[in-house]
């Protein structure tokens, strides 16, 4: 076991785990806790490894990771050289209680977890078997070996994946984004987000508008009230002036994306997000990308526990959303109804 309250990178970056997932990878076989992935691949949806594979690629040149590669069948499958890719997720703060969340991820649903699992019965029983027996976050991102691991890490960097809990809520992202501003990398580093966009803090838009390149992602699963309910307590009104403010004052080097997740709950009422998206393209001139995501966990939500009709109309409103929108990023990237009919496929 490694604790990042110790700080412990670099015994956990050449551990035992780490450098059999690397040899079961390079010998083509399928690695536990990457089922995500091959349902992707499986459902036609370019998959996290195969868009990191291929912007790795990019990055480093096909030299370096060809070296790398060669160094890890040499070294067994350990690596000299440093991360360049660091995924920061500094704790569960967070302001809302999504319905497809988790104790893990959201404090206000964490808080909620222990007011019940203390009663015991059915509830207790029900989230055991879904993986949350044990919801407690501890604070190990506000230990100062942790923190000095991290900086050692920047020198090197290339990309910064931040989520959380809700990143523009949690102090140690705005930390980290500045020691990379006061070490001079920032030019150097790309970031990423998943933000519920409830706030957008002009500190946060300053900070990531001197970075090389950063992606927003914000997680909106419905325009109105659908995306009231599943991201409660939020207000349409404020995330639709938040993302309209996120597009205004970002420079060019920041691209904005919405990562709807396709559930029962949203299933037949993703267009009019599709079309409210349209409209702010039209309206700042930016190109908004949307990478529709298949919910997998908790199970309860998927899709695939639909009948099959409710799944075909959900197929067909988006097919004559595509079909009357050429041109619109919504519409073109990527092909919604495709996915959906090879995740539901896989599903049933």
């Amino acid at each position: 076991a490694f604790s990042l309250r110790q700080g412990e990178f670099e015994r956990a970056w050449n551990s035992e785990p780490l450098r059999a997932i690397h040899k079961d990878m390079l010998e083509g076989r399928p690695v536990w806790g990457c089922e995500t992935c091959y349902f992707q691949e499986e459902s036609g949806k370019m998959s996290h490894r195969q868009h990191h594979n291929g912007e790795w690629s990019e990055t480093l040149g096909e030299g370096e990771i060809q070296r790398r590669v060669e160094e890890s069948l040499g070294n067994g499958y350990a690596l000299s050289s440093p991360p360049v890719y660091l995924h920061l997720c500094l704790g569960n703060l967070c302001n809302l209680k999504c319905r497809m969340c988790n104790p893990h991820n959201s404090l206000m649903i964490h808080e909620e977890w222990k007011e019940l699992d203390a009663r015991g019965g059915e509830y207790s029983r029900f989230w055991s078997e879904h993986g949350c027996t044990d919801a407690d976050v501890e604070p190990w991102y506000e230990n100062e070996a942790f923190w000095a691991s991290c900086e050692k890490l920047i020198p090197t960097l290339k990309k910064a994946y931040m989520t959380g809990g809700e990143p523009t809520l949690i102090p140690g992202n705005y930390r980290f984004m500045k020691k990379c501003i006061e070490l001079g990398r920032a030019p150097e580093i790309t970031l990423l987000f998943n933000i519920n966009c409830t706030r957008v803090p002009d500190e946060f838009i300053e900070l990531i508008n001197q970075f090389g390149s950063a992606t927003v992602n914000v997680s909106l699963d419905g325009a109105g009230a659908v995306g009231e309910q599943l991201r409660s307590p939020s207000r349409w009104n404020s995330v639709s002036r938040n993302l309209s403010k996120l597009l205004e004052k970002t420079g060019p080097r920041v691209s904005i994306g919405i990562t709807p997740v396709a559930q029962i709950y949203n299933i037949l009422d993703l267009v009019p997000l599709l079309e409210h998206i349209q409209t702010l393209e039209r309206a700042t001139g930016r190109s908004i990308r949307v990478d529709l995501l298949d919910c997998m966990h908790p199970e309860f939500l998927s899709v695939g526990i639909l009948p099959r009709k409710i799944k075909d109309e959900a197929i067909r409103r988006l097919e004559r959303f595509q079909g009357g929108s050429a041109g619109s990023s919504a519409a073109r990237v990527p092909n919604h109804a495709r996915i959906l009919e090879n995740g539901v496929a896989s599903l049933i």
